[in-house]
């Protein structure tokens, strides 16, 4: 076995660097670092030891470029943050994958037993360049992944630094022994890359790419020709400056793209959900083969079905939403093109395309092709009517994508209903009386975090269950810090919580020193939280005060109501309390709602006071579920329900159970008919926001409990029994 003497360059701390120095890095064998599992060191969580997968260990070697340039390659590393999987299964995957090799798997740092994280170390037999470790280590983290274990891809980059076995001082008990730390060693040669299930998936990967390169090609070719026939009012002019004065490489890293380790030109685009590097940078213009970046509308589609564009197009796409025009004015304001210019340029260049087309046969052709696919498409009436139309998180309330504002004075009310508004999407159950669609909530509190905790047991205790989709942020955020953004993008997409509500609340608060009735400070506020939606995707929701005027609506500069998708007002008199649409930019904006706050009571303190909070109480809730009263069959539902949570102590009736007991009880005469009036009595339940449904397990509301008494004492003698044998 070759393995167990091949070296790793081995960095002592995070802050070990010898770029200054000249000094070549220290190395260990791979044997040495397998050693190091029985005993892992106590140093704080990132300030321990780690490797670099490589023999190369110059002054350099801990930068992307020297390690792809020089490194060998001697062990395949990964990290599985997620999923809490146990070492036994992991051992059998990488078993699996690379057979019976000598392998190292150990808990990281914060792994605990209720969250285990762990590193996998796989020695090769023989060193690999960059690239063949690089497809060899992707190919196995797809390989996991299919097997439905997330491996953090980052753990392929060049330079990357692997962690060393360690257990800090703060995750141990008083005698030094780690609370949680599990390893596994296994004996045998390394890994040989033409191992069968090893050699298939490598093999896989490279032919995907060879696909995805020749595609790229083409696109190319064809952006070229696009180009050479757009002639100036492609590149020319104002534009031309704008590119000029713009490398796209700056733009992709400005809007969020991440570049990848295995070339400097590839880029992830923020629109993506896979882990691919879809785009390319080709200096002058980018071509991406994302179908995300093709759904978005990202710059222009090629015959082929990629998009591609220059700097300016993504300036346009990511600051204007593909405003053209916008675009251009915004620019303009910078002193970087002239949009005057810019047009007349365009029009010169049509002018003098046209007088050419008589003139000049392959000028004429040029022409037609050029004018047969145009940039820009203009769409007929009937092709806008023909759109699809605005989704809704709340129907005609929230809109599922863009920026929107919750807002009132001091007092109204406006965080507890934006909370109550929240909660209902999470249980999908209509929000007064209104529709709505599941999504994930991101709360970002920045005030009052123990008065919300307060609110949402209040809620719990009144409602019932709320999913792991609804999560809460209590650490401070500045949406005028650039990194602030991109931390919060980053835990949210890692979180898989892209694509749904994230609530600030309040503005104020994420803006700390801005001058909302500045221009400057509320376009820079805007900015962020613009870039913030366009990184996760969803709404953004910014909770917000009224100036003085509460007439006046949203505090601050007009640019801010200017800017949004929707805005909810809140208002309070001394009986009632009531919300409004202030803004809609696509629905009706009639709607109201009024509402009071219901205190309920969570217990004592320590000094017996009576702790308290509230939850909203639309003022028409006592009557509204019987304005329609419920069908016999759902009735019928109901008694069975409460039949059964008779039997099972209340802490939800399992959809089986409810089933059969329904069966029993309706008046339904065949099979085919019970099936389909228990679906229909369970659908009507859930629409009327009476029946929460999680999983299998079905949870009715109070309001479903308390409105309905006609469940009879004889119904539920004859249920019970039948219901405690069908248990048994």
């Amino acid at each position: 076995m070759n393995w167990p003497t091949l070296l790793v360059m081995l960095v002592r701390r995070n802050g070990d660097t010898r770029k200054d120095s000249g000094k070549s890095y220290d190395q260990i064998s791979l044997m040495e670092l397998f050693a190091l599992a029985g005993n892992p060191s106590a140093e704080a969580k990132g300030a321990g030891s780690a490797i670099i997968p490589s023999d190369y260990n110059g002054f350099d070697a801990r930068a992307y470029k020297a390690q792809r340039q020089h490194g060998r390659y001697t062990a395949i590393c990964g990290d599985i943050d997620n999923g809490n999987h146990s070492l036994e299964a992991l051992g059998e995957l990488v078993d699996a994958y690379f057979g019976p090799v000598a392998t190292l798997i150990y808990s990281t740092s914060n792994a605990t037993p209720e969250n285990k994280r762990w590193r996998a170390i796989v020695p090769l037999e023989q060193p690999l360049s960059f690239q063949e470790w690089y497809d060899a280590s992707m190919a196995f983290y797809a390989y996991m992944t299919a097997n439905g274990v997330l491996m953090d891809r980052c753990m392929a980059r060049p330079a990357q630094l692997v962690y060393t076995p360690n257990v800090p001082l703060e995750r141990r008990g008083p005698e030094g022994k780690p609370l949680f730390y599990e390893y596994e060693v296994t004996d045998g040669p390394g890994a040989d890359p033409s191992f069968p299930v090893f050699s298939k998936w490598t093999a896989k990967l490279r032919e995907q790419r060879e696909a995805d390169e020749q595609l790229r090609d083409a696109a190319r070719a064809e952006a070229s020709a696009a180009r050479q026939e757009l002639g100036t009012s492609g590149g020319g002019g104002g534009i031309g400056a704008f590119n000029a004065a713009n490398g796209i490489r700056d733009l992709l890293a400005k809007y969020g793209y991440v570049d990848s380790p295995q070339r400097d030109d590839d880029w992830r685009s923020p629109h993506q959900t896979s882990n691919s590097y879809a785009t390319r940078d080709f200096g002058d213009h980018w071509v991406s083969l994302s179908e995300s970046d093709k759904t978005a509308g990202l710059g222009i589609e090629t015959k082929s079905g990629a998009r591609t564009g220059d700097a300016f197009d993504l300036y346009c796409h990511y600051e204007h939403g593909g405003d053209f025009i916008a675009a251009l004015r915004a620019a303009a304001t910078t002193a970087l093109i002239d949009p005057a210019r810019l047009l007349l340029a365009r029009l010169e260049a049509d002018a003098a395309a046209a007088a050419g087309a008589g003139a000049d046969a392959a000028g004429a052709e040029a022409s037609a092709d050029a004018a047969s696919s145009p940039r820009y498409k203009l769409l007929t009436a009937a092709e806008m009517a023909g759109r699809p139309p605005v989704e809704w998180l709340v129907s005609g309330v929230l809109p599922r994508t863009g920026l929107a504002a919750i807002y009132g004075p001091s007092g109204s009310g406006k965080s507890f209903l934006a909370l109550d508004m929240f909660c209902a999407i999470d249980r999908g159950v209509p929000w007064f009386g209104r529709k709505t669609k599941k999504a994930p909530i991101t709360y970002i509190c920045l005030e009052g975090a123990a008065g919300l905790g307060q609110r949402m047991a209040a809620y719990l205790k009144r409602f019932g269950t709320l999913s792991s989709q609804i999560r809460v942020v209590v650490q401070p955020m500045n949406l005028l810090t650039a990194a602030d953004v991109a931390d919060m993008a980053h835990a949210i997409l890692t979180a898989g919580m892209a694509g749904g509500v994230v609530c600030i609340d309040t503005l104020n608060r994420a803006s700390p020193g801005a001058d909302e009735n500045a221009p400057k400070d509320m376009g820079q506020i805007i900015y962020a939280a613009q870039q913030l939606q366009l990184l996760v995707g969803g709404v953004v929701v910014l909770v917000h005060h009224t100036g003085k005027d509460e007439s006046r609506g949203l505090r601050g500069h007009t640019s801010l109501a200017a800017s949004l998708d929707a805005a909810i007002g809140v208002s309070r008199t001394k009986t009632e309390r009531t919300w409004f649409i202030g803004k809609s930019k696509d629905g009706n904006d009639d709607l109201e709602g009024t509402w009071q706050l219901e205190t309920i009571t969570l217990g004592t303190d320590e000094d017996g006071e009576t702790i308290s909070s509230c939850v909203v109480q639309p003022a028409s809730s006592p009557a509204w579920p019987s304005l329609q009263p419920l069908s016999a069959y759902a009735k019928q539902a109901v008694a069975a329900y409460q039949a059964c949570s008779a039997t099972v102590g209340g802490k939800g009736v399992h959809i089986d159970l409810w089933r059969e007991a329904f069966y029993q009880s309706t008046t339904a005469t065949t099979d085919a008919a019970r099936r389909k009036a228990f679906q229909r009595a369970r659908d009507e339940l859930s629409e009327r926001g009476l029946l929460v449904v999680d999983g299998d397990l079905n949870h009715l509301t109070d309001e479903g409990i308390g409105a309905f008494t006609f469940a009879s004492q004889t119904l539920s003698s004859i249920l019970i029994p039948a219901l405690a044998g069908l248990q048994s």
